[in-house]
C-alpha cells in the first residue's frame, strides 16, 4: 500500500512496522545531527526509512556518516543501513530529503538534491526497495520537491520547479510510477 497521512499512516506503523509496546519507545534514540523531514515505513523489512538534512544518525552505535537518507531499527533508532544493504553500497545524496513514499517495489524520494553519488537526479529519484539501487528513471526536474503523495498509481508532488520531463509544470505535478508526465 502507498504511504498515507494521519491515522492511516499511524495504522500502517502500528500494524506492520512497530512490533512492540508504546512504552518501549522510550528506548528509541536515533541521535541525528540534523533535522528529519520525512519518515516512512519499509513494511518489507519492518524498518523506518528516514530522510532529512543530516550527516550522521544511528542511535547507540558509533556515529558514521549517513547523508540525508537511511533506515533505522524501529525500537532502538539504531542505524541499519538503507534498504537493508550496507550504507556504503548506496550513493550519498548531496542535499536534503524532504519527502519519502514507498509504492510497490520502489522508494520515491523528493528534496533539494541534484545527485545520488554520480547519478544526476534533481529533486526526485526512485530507488529499488529490494537493494537500494537508484533506478535509471529521471523525472527531468529543474527544481526541488517538498512534498509528495501516492494516489492510486500516480505520484503528486509539489515544490519549486517549472519543468518536469521537458514539459511545463509549475510547482505541482502528477506522474505515473514510471515518472511519465
Amino acid at each position: 500500500n502507498p504511504r498515507q497521512r494521519g491515522a492511516a499512516f499511524g495504522d500502517i506503523l502500528a500494524d506492520s512496522l512497530l512490533p512492540f509496546q508504546a512504552d518501549s519507545l522510550l528506548g528509541f534514540d536515533a541521535r541525528s545531527n540534523g533535522p528529519i523531514y520525512s519518515i516512512c515505513p519499509d513494511t518489507l523489512d519492518h524498518l523506518i526509512i528516514v530522510g532529512g538534512d543530516f550527516s550522521s544518525i544511528g542511535g547507540s552505535i558509533d556515529f558514521d556518516y549517513h547523508f540525508n537518507l537511511t533506515e533505522l531499527h524501529p525500537s532502538s533508532g539504531d542505524f541499519v543501513g538503507i534498504l537493508s544493504v550496507p550504507w556504503t553500497a548506496i550513493p550519498n545524496v548531496n542535499g536534503p530529503i524532504r519527502t519519502i513514499c514507498v509504492f510497490g517495489n520502489y522508494v520515491y524520494v523528493g528534496g533539494d538534491f541534484t545527485a545520488f553519488g554520480t547519478l544526476q537526479r534533481k529533486g526526485l529519484a526512485r530507488l529499488a526497495l529490494s537493494n537500494g539501487n537508484v533506478t535509471s528513471m529521471n523525472a527531468g526536474l529543474d527544481g526541488t520537491v517538498h512534498d509528495m503523495e501516492m494516489i492510486g498509481t500516480r505520484i503528486y508532488f509539489g515544490g519549486n520547479f517549472s519543468i518536469v520531463a521537458t514539459r511545463s509544470r509549475h510547482n505541482l505535478a502528477c506522474v505515473d510510477t514510471n515518472l511519465n508526465v
